[in-house]
């Protein structure tokens, strides 16, 4: 009675019903909740007439943040489309060597310093692991952790500009270009590339060809690409102006993703705000 029916909805989705939701919820591996205790729960609604006023708010939130998910997933496909066509065409035209990752590219496997070894740690060089690794970004400068210049002794140096690959594990084919000198953990394999091939365009073909990259994990209960099989796995290298061709288009794509993602951020933070409680 004290709630409007199209209003609930948006109220269980704010952070004042998840956090009750979290708070109440039973067991570590796999929460739950039980309906009697959320039946018991007690929560300070907006009056009915502020309800009112929040609707077509939340409503038009919604429906756009609808959109903007939809452009984003649209932008990333036509991304791979536009990436498809053009190296098509310049197969067709022999503008295109199909050559070994190992021939274009030094590989590098990183390594962990003894995580117990304290002159090792809380350095200014970013140590990257796989959960570094956003897809929100093609670069990434800095991580959870950092490691000190005697532990860069214990780790390849990975320098600026070095496409990073997760190799094991359930987040195969994660990649991100290093924006500066750093070091990784031996989940990530670096690629460093030559001359011939172009770190933007590298990566944007490996995230084109995951499924590719995958097949060479082979079966086994964990998945692993180790750097012998990661060299040997081929890939279509343009002449180096058709990669720039390419990699311009990438850019532009690549920051109105990030324009989606901030509009989607505001989105969200408007919804937000609209449940701060205070007096009607």
């Amino acid at each position: 009675k004290m709630v409007i029916p199209g209003f609930l909805p948006f109220f269980m989705q704010s952070d004042i019903f998840m956090n009750r939701a979290v708070a109440i919820s039973e067991g570590s591996l796999s929460p739950t909740i039980k309906w009697k205790v959320l039946a018991e729960q007690v929560f300070l609604f907006p009056s009915k007439n502020r309800q009112l006023k929040m609707l077509p708010i939340l409503s038009s939130c919604n429906l756009a943040s609808l959109k903007n998910d939809a452009a984003l997933e649209s932008l990333l496909f036509f991304r791979k489309v536009i990436f498809r066509e053009h190296i098509s065409k310049l197969i067709i035209r022999h503008n295109v060597s199909r050559e070994k990752l190992g021939d274009v590219c030094r590989i590098s496997t990183g390594k962990t310093p003894p995580p117990n070894e304290r002159e090792y740690w809380e350095g200014d060089i970013p140590f990257i692991t796989p959960g570094d690794i956003s897809s929100d970004s093609l670069y990434i400068n800095s991580g959870e952790r950092n490691i000190t210049h005697k532990g860069l002794e214990k780790t390849p140096s990975v320098p600026k500009g070095s496409v990073l690959l997760t190799c094991i594990g359930s987040t195969i084919g994660k990649a991100a270009i290093a924006s500066c000198d750093l070091s990784t953990n031996q989940q990530i394999n670096s690629l460093i590339c030559s001359e011939k091939i172009l770190p933007e365009y590298l990566i944007v073909w490996i995230q084109n060809n995951l499924e590719v990259i995958k097949k060479y994990t082979g079966i086994q209960a964990v998945p692993i690409i180790n750097k012998s099989t990661l060299a040997n796995i081929d890939v279509d290298v343009p002449f180096l102006e058709e990669q720039l061709k390419l990699v311009m288009v990438v850019r532009e794509m690549d920051s109105l993703r990030h324009k989606l993602k901030k509009k989607g951020v505001i989105l969200t933070n408007l919804t937000k705000s609209l449940f701060v409680q205070d007096s009607d």
